[in-house]
């Protein structure tokens, strides 16, 4: 009987043993897989956020690079900018103006108040001749002539404004002198808002159509001032 009762004593604990092992077997595996797992979890999550880091770092130089751009854009139209107010600071204050752009460019001294009369008044018949090249129509001529003799007249009044309105039309039907008026007006200002770049722009066109006296100023301006002139003429 003992010996059957340690028979089955030494049985059970065998059992339990074995059970045991496997038991820990299958909590040590279990441990290890979701060790194994997590740190997977882990490495994935850590390439990632690498991943997100080198992306982050490419936008940060590409923008930098793009702000870069800009400013070096900002400071040439700074630079553009200066260089144009210096010049027409020093034109304004210089005897060589954009006063008698249709006219002479210098203007004469007089000895009397008959000889100036006398001069002013030439000067004027002298605007209302007809310009050689790229002449209009004889039937739109007249209307033409009107519209710049009108301009002129509004002009000698003070009358800026009115006075461009018709410099306007008079040189959109290819008029050279109305577009060298246009110019002036620009420049100084008279009946529109001051716009160098817009002046030259008329001064150009009408050295196209054969006023000397703009393409005297156009070729200043191109030589002395070769970043307004590329503004005028992309205008």
């Amino acid at each position: 009987m003992k010996s059957n009762y340690e028979r089955n004593i030494v049985s059970v604990l065998d059992r339990f043993e074995r059970t045991t092992k496997e038991q820990q077997k299958r909590v040590d595996d279990l441990h290890l897989s979701a060790m194994e797992n997590l740190s997977d979890s882990h490495e994935a999550l850590v390439n990632s956020q690498q991943q997100q880091i080198e992306q982050l770092k490419k936008d940060i130089h590409f923008y930098q690079t793009q702000v870069s751009q800009q400013q070096q854009m900002i400071d040439q139209l700074n630079q553009r900018y200066d260089t144009v107010i210096a010049k027409l600071f020093i034109d304004s204050n210089s005897s060589n103006t954009l006063k008698d752009i249709e006219d002479v460019v210098t203007k004469p001294t007089f000895d009397d108040k008959d000889n100036e009369q006398s001069f002013i008044t030439k000067l004027l018949n002298e605007a209302t001749e007809p310009v050689p090249q790229n002449q209009n129509s004889r039937e739109n001529k007249s209307n033409i002539e009107d519209y710049f003799q009108q301009a002129m007249l509004h002009r000698e009044q003070k009358e800026y404004t009115q006075a461009v309105e018709y410099f306007e039309k008079a040189a959109e039907l290819k008029h050279a002198k109305a577009m060298g008026a246009l110019g002036r007006a620009y420049f100084l200002a008279e009946g529109v808002d001051e716009n160098p770049v817009m002046g030259l722009h008329w001064l150009i066109k009408a050295a196209e159509h054969g006023l000397p006296q703009a393409q005297a100023r156009v070729d200043f301006y191109k030589e002395n001032e070769p970043d307004l002139y590329y503004l005028a003429t992309s205008t």
